[in-house]
């Protein structure tokens, strides 16, 4: 008997270790939905437990970043964003994000450099957004 607890409570703990991107996928929708109620400190908690579940997840760290983005927390925004295209480089929102952030904080340099970033990673309707930046 005492082996039979023994091999459950093993697969216990290595189910448990490494990356689950079920879970972790179920977990962004949660906070995706508590997003869309504008309960955005809730989101970030969902998205926070996505990482956990999968650390290499863009996805996850895009949406905390914009949960972030909407209460105003630019800072912990811009660190988001940038983590996701690091993650995956050709994440054309991410890159448009940073441009509208940069923007705000009036860093026109910046935003004209991400802006640009997007435009490459194939985020469309980004002319009028272009329009201020010096053209190379």
């Amino acid at each position: 008997m005492k082996n039979v607890w023994f091999i459950a409570l093993m697969l216990l703990v290595l189910s448990s270790c490494g990356p689950d991107p079920r879970m972790a996928q179920l977990k962004i929708e949660e906070g995706q939905k508590l997003a869309r109620f504008s309960n955005y400190s809730a989101a970030i908690e969902a998205f926070d437990e996505a990482i956990k579940y999968d650390p290499a997840s863009h996805e996850a760290y895009f949406n905390r970043g914009s949960a972030y983005f909407n209460k105003r927390d630019y800072k912990k925004a811009v660190e988001d964003f940038l983590y996701a295209v690091e993650l995956k480089p050709n994440f054309a929102n991410a890159w448009f994000n940073l441009g509208q952030i940069m923007d705000i904080e009036l860093d026109h340099d910046m935003a004209c450099y991400y802006y640009k970033k997007a435009k490459e990673s194939g985020r469309p309707n980004i002319g009028d957004y272009l329009k201020k930046c010096p053209q190379d």
